[in-house]
């Protein structure tokens, strides 16, 4: 989707990358890197094989909506940030390079795992009601998460599909296309109830922007 002299790395170096929003350390991971992805593996297989059995339509009785609304406002700010940066100059051109070429694998997996965890953190805050009166058990958020990220973790994590992060960053950061569209509603689930799939589709949005912003 961004262009092919990107994929093949045929890019200038440039001056350091201007920061989207306030900056963050390099994170070396000092976690064994065949522990993270099995971990990640594991949790996919656990909230995939019981999703079957999640009544979804249950577990957004305790969705806090007035939640869901600020999050929702909160992400289409980052957004606003994320187009305006990657419009500018190089700075989209010269981030694929960085992450593409010089961004350690290793790197790239530890930023991901970070962020995806503050994602189940914000997570687990919409529906803090459900959790605090045990109604709802930490594997139900796990199996909505599996749900509106359906990438994770093997597209997001294995270096044999390191083009689809930036896949996304460009498709965010441009005007709204088919493709654009078809990323934003592509959740794993099917139900009759208009409700959930809109709380669904609205968890899903604000993770994948969150997501792209804060990389």
């Amino acid at each position: 989707l961004f262009p092919f002299r990107i994929r093949n790395g045929a890019l200038s170096k440039g001056t350091p990358l201007p920061q989207i929003q306030k900056s963050k350390s390099p994170l070396v991971c000092d976690y064994p890197l065949h522990l993270v992805v099995t971990e990640a593996q594991r949790d996919r297989r656990n909230s995939a094989s019981s999703i079957e059995n999640v009544n979804f339509n249950y577990l957004f009785k305790y969705i806090d909506s007035a939640a869901v609304i600020d999050w929702l406002k909160r992400a289409r700010g980052f957004l606003h940030e994320l187009r305006i940066w990657c419009q500018t100059r190089e700075n989209f051109v010269r981030f694929a390079r960085f992450w593409l070429s010089e961004l350690p694998y290793s790197q790239k997996v530890t930023l991901v795992q970070l962020e995806v965890g503050i994602i189940k953190d914000e997570l687990r805050f919409l529906f803090v009601e459900g959790l605090d009166s045990d109604i709802l058990k930490p594997s139900d958020l796990l199996s909505i998460f599996s749900v509106v990220l359906p990438e994770y973790p093997k597209e997001l994590l294995y270096s044999s599909s390191r083009h689809v992060f930036l896949d996304y960053l460009f498709m965010l950061s441009s005007e709204q296309t088919m493709e654009y569209k078809r990323m934003l509603s592509s959740v794993k689930y099917s139900t009759q109830d208009l409700q959930v799939l809109q709380w669904l589709l609205a968890i899903r949005v604000v993770a994948l922007i969150n997501l792209c912003c804060e990389m």
